[in-house]
């Protein structure tokens, strides 16, 4: 009988990158709340396993995710909607499960929906590291931007990319992406080191500054253990707060 392979560091390494993308999200849709605008899950919800066996629950949903993307596209992480036209939406209340439920039942939020936010993450403080001139950027996977346009074109929705930092977060069309791509105004992509995925890395300066850090995250320990005892640790990231700049509700208003 072939022997079980234990957790490996990749695996915990993905972990705290998903993680972080899960207080990413979570981030987001709180800033983007206490605005005129509201923003709900429609991707996958993530969230961290707190045990052995939760952990293997999560590994089967996730391949049963990337069995998804191949058939249906990737759906974006957010909806975005304007508040007074979702509260008169009698269906409003599916919105909590959207990341649940098939196509067809969401389709109707979807229509209503003004926009899908797709969120990235870095662990950059990217206020000291821009006045220090390092040069960061929006991350768009090579392999998301087919199934994205996937998406698009069966709604015909603009959708947004949110890159955020960890004192701040910036904005960007993905048509705009899509153009400076084609156009070859940025460079090609490449293997990024952590994810093995080819990367294409925007220049924040084609996007805008979407919300600025106001109360700093609590960083915590989180450990798994398996059956034989093998723990595994990674850092995660808990409340903090950031604030919609004027300049980020502009975006969302006009897209």
């Amino acid at each position: 009988m072939q022997r079980k392979r234990p957790l490996a560091p990749r695996g915990f390494d993905f972990l705290a990158r998903w993680s972080q993308g899960a207080w990413a999200e979570s981030k987001v849709i709180e800033t983007i709340n206490a605005s005129e605008f509201l923003a709900v899950h429609y991707g996958p919800s993530r969230g961290d396993p707190v045990g052995y066996r939760e952990f293997a629950a999560w590994k089967k949903f996730f391949e049963e995710y990337q069995l998804k993307l191949e058939t249906r596209g990737k759906r974006p992480d957010l909806l975005l909607f304007r508040k007074d036209s979702f509260e008169r939406e009698p269906d409003r209340s599916l919105a909590q499960r959207l990341s649940d439920l098939d196509d067809e039942q969401c389709a109707k939020l979807v229509r209503l929906s003004k926009a899908g936010l797709e969120v990235e993450t870095s662990l950059w403080k990217a206020r000291k590291a821009l006045a220090q001139g390092t040069p960061l950027s929006f991350t768009v996977k090579d392999e998301d931007m087919e199934r994205l346009m996937q998406w698009q074109g069966a709604y015909n929705k603009p959708l947004l990319i949110v890159q955020v930092f960890y004192d701040g977060a910036y904005i960007i069309s993905y048509d705009v992406v899509k153009e400076l791509i084609a156009q070859r105004r940025v460079k090609r992509a490449k293997k990024d080191r952590k994810t093995g995925k080819l990367t294409y890395k925007i220049p924040l300066s084609f996007g805008s500054e979407f919300a600025t850090l106001v109360e700093a995250p609590l960083i915590e320990p989180m450990l798994l253990e398996n059956e034989k005892g093998l723990v595994m640790a990674y850092a995660v990231f808990k409340n903090g707060r950031f604030e919609l700049i004027p300049g980020g509700l502009k975006v969302l208003a006009s897209t």
